[in-house]
C-alpha cells in the first residue's frame, strides 16, 4: 500500500510505499543543492532523474520552478507506480514523467527531451558494505544490487550533453572512489560541499556537481545538516522558501 505524504511544510506531496523503501533526508539536501547552484536565473530546464524512486526530488524541484519538465527512471515496479501518483497528487501532470526502466542501458535517443541537468541519489552501499535488507525494495535502493557507481557514472557519460551538468550525492567516505573514476568517463567535479550532522561532527554526506567543462573546482562552505535545535539548519529554510505556498 503507498501513502501520500506531505513535505516541505506541505508545499509538496508526494507517494511512498507504506512499508519497504522509504526516502530520507538525501532526497531534499540535493534538491537544496541544486537550487544553490543553478536557482538564480535559471527556470524551466529539462531534468533527468536517475533512479528517481517515488518522484520526491523531481517533484521538489519542478514545484521550486528549476524545471519546466521532468523525467524520473526508476527501476523497481512499486517506486515507479508510487512517482506516478506523486505526478498526480502534488498537480504536475504534463511536467512530471515517469519511465519503468533501467539507467545502464537508458540511451539518449530515447529520451523525450535532451536534459540540461542530471540528478541521482543512488544506491549508497557496495554489496560489502554492511547487512543487506531482506525487501528487495529497500535492498535495491541502499545497495549496489542493480547498479554500481562506475554504472552509474557511465550513464552520465552517455546522457551528459555539451553543458549539463549532474548533481550526486554519496556517503562522504566514498569521495575519493568517485574522484577517482572521473577521468575514465571524462567528467569533472565542478563544485563539491560536505553536509555534516553537526559541523562539530565529521562530514555524512558529499554533494558534487559534474561536468564537461574545465573550470576549477570550487570546494563550497559545509553544510550543517541539523539545527541546535534538532530540526534541519537554515538549507531547509531556504528550500521551503524556494517552493510557493499552495493557493
Amino acid at each position: 500500500m503507498d501513502e501520500r505524504t506531505p513535505i516541505l511544510e506541505g508545499r509538496v506531496d508526494c507517494v511512498q510505499p507504506a512499508e519497504g523503501y522509504r526516502f530520507s533526508v538525501d532526497s531534499l539536501l540535493l534538491p537544496a543543492f541544486v537550487l544553490a547552484r543553478r536557482g538564480k536565473g535559471a527556470a524551466g530546464l529539462n531534468l533527468l532523474d536517475l533512479g528517481g524512486g517515488c518522484g520526491v526530488m523531481s517533484a521538489v524541484l519542478l514545484r521550486a520552478g528549476l524545471a519546466g519538465r521532468s523525467l524520473s527512471v526508476e527501476l523497481n515496479p512499486q517506486l515507479h507506480a508510487a512517482a506516478l501518483q506523486t505526478a498526480r497528487v502534488s498537480h504536475l501532470e504534463g511536467q512530471l514523467e515517469c519511465l519503468e526502466g533501467d539507467l545502464r542501458s537508458l540511451d539518449l535517443a530515447a529520451l523525450p527531451f535532451f536534459p540540461d541537468l542530471i540528478i541521482s541519489n543512488p544506491p549508497f552501499f557496495p554489496l560489502s558494505g554492511g547487512r543487506v535488507s531482506p525487501n528487495a525494495m529497500a535492498a535495491g535502493a541502499r545497495h549496489e544490487v542493480h547498479c554500481t557507481l562506475p554504472q552509474i557514472l557511465e550513464a552520465l557519460r552517455r546522457l551528459l550533453q555539451g553543458r549539463a551538468c549532474a548533481y550526486l550525492t554519496y556517503p562522504a567516505q566514498r569521495l575519493g572512489e568517485l574522484l577517482a573514476a572521473l577521468p575514465a568517463v571524462k567528467l569533472r567535479a565542478t563544485a563539491l560541499q560536505l553536509a555534516h550532522p553537526r559541523l562539530s561532527q565529521g562530514a555524512l554526506r558529499f554533494l558534487v556537481e559534474l561536468g564537461h567543462g574545465d573550470e576549477p573546482l570550487e570546494i563550497l562552505p559545509p553544510l550543517e545538516i541539523h539545527a541546535p535545535d534538532g530540526g534541519y539548519a537554515a538549507w531547509y529554510e531556504n528550500l521551503v522558501a524556494a517552493i510557493p505556498p499552495r493557493p
